[in-house]
């Protein structure tokens, strides 16, 4: 799920999982989880912090 905030600034690649977000704002910096979930069941998840500078 995409929260509100995130709508229309979010693009996602289902080939490579590759997540992208932006344009970027103070208030994006925190902790992100990304969880894919293959059509088989198995779950891979990552993590990254995230700080904005400027």
């Amino acid at each position: 799920n995409i929260e509100e905030k995130y709508r229309g600034r979010i693009i996602y690649s289902n080939t490579t999982c590759e997540l992208n977000l932006g344009p970027l704002v103070k208030e994006d910096e925190g902790e992100y989880t990304l969880t894919v979930v293959t059509r088989q069941g198995k779950q891979q998840s990552s993590q990254i912090d995230l700080e904005v500078l400027g």
